[in-house]
């Protein structure tokens, strides 16, 4: 909208003379916002597929040549030239990634070659690119890689036992699930790159947690049956708990650690289908599909009731629009 149509509309007596130059400047100040968010958020284009096909040949191709050393370098600078073009000018998503996953790959070809004993250096460069390679795109999957990196070297740096390593992993998982919070919160309204930043790091955080959480069911010797009820309950708290934050990525580990458990508990005991265990587990899958198709109406029924409690600051606003 520019001054003649305000014009314009002033000569019809829809707004006032006056109002046109306080209007003029507002709409200026939304478009500016405007161009600042779409700079900030990744875009998502049909041909992201082709381009990203184009990143993966190449890094394959590359990987063929078995190069030596010092000789990797040559394939990471072209995927640091591919990433000023496709991710610092074009904002792709899909090509990012494959360009994020090639990168540290020779990067960690190159530090095999450099070092004898390299587990722990190997993760440490790598973790340390990732970090440079957000700092300077603000990509958000490099944080999924930051994260796995700073988990693999805490690992090596420290002895556990895998009877503890199951707790630990539930520490990892409410570890990183704060952080995602802490981004999320920073970008309720999911317009930047700090929300996509979440995302990555709640894909990274579920599994880590329902991993302990499960493995601690499965294993308890408690009657199966009360397995059964705690684990339903998991699940059903676990999704209302995603619904909350408005975060679906947090129901990939649970869908898959959910064929895990019937599998699990069908092979533990002689289960029939009239014991209603797996009926449950089809109502439940039934229910989420459900509450998927209608995310946000059954998030804005089932906790429109918190929407002036200060936890709810965090999370998007509550809202029936699909």
């Amino acid at each position: 909208m520019d001054r003649k149509t305000l014009e314009a509309a002033s000569e019809q007596h829809i707004i006032d003379p006056s109002q046109i130059d306080p209007l003029l400047n507002f709409l200026n100040k939304e478009k500016a916002t405007q161009v600042t968010s779409s700079h900030l958020r990744f875009k998502r284009m049909s041909g992201d597929v082709f381009i990203t096909l184009g990143v993966i040949f190449i890094s394959v191709s590359a990987a063929q040549f078995n190069l030596q050393s010092y000789f990797n370098l040559l394939p990471m600078l072209l995927m640091l030239i591919a990433s000023e073009w496709l991710i610092a000018k074009r904002r792709l998503v899909l090509p990012g990634i494959a360009i994020v996953i090639s990168l540290l790959y020779f990067a960690s070809r190159l530090v095999d070659f450099s070092f004898t004993n390299s587990l722990l250096v190997d993760t440490a460069v790598l973790t340390s690119l990732a970090s440079l390679f957000y700092l300077r795109y603000r990509f958000p999957f490099a944080m999924l890689a930051i994260g796995i990196g700073l988990i693999t070297l805490f690992n090596s740096l420290i002895s556990v036992e895998w009877g503890q390593l199951q707790s630990l992993f539930a520490v990892y998982g409410l570890f990183i699930f704060m952080i995602a919070m802490w981004f999320d919160s920073l970008d309720t309204k999911r317009e930047s790159y700090l929300s996509d930043t979440a995302f990555w790091l709640h894909l990274l955080a579920a599994p880590l947690f329902v991993h302990a959480v499960m493995s601690s069911l499965l294993m308890t010797a408690n009657p199966i049956a009360s397995k059964e009820i705690l684990i339903i309950v998991f699940f059903i708290s676990f999704f209302l708990l995603a619904l909350y934050v408005d975060r679906r990525a947090l129901l990939v580990s649970s869908f898959s650690y959910a064929v895990y458990a019937i599998t699990k508990i069908s092979n533990n005991a002689v289960y029939q289908i009239e014991n209603k265990t797996f009926l449950l587990f089809i109502t439940l899958g039934i229910l989420i599909i459900f509450f998927g198709a209608y995310w946000h109406k059954v998030r804005t029924i089932v906790f429109s009731f918190s929407q002036n409690m200060v936890l709810s600051n965090l999370v998007p606003p509550f809202s029936d629009k699909e």
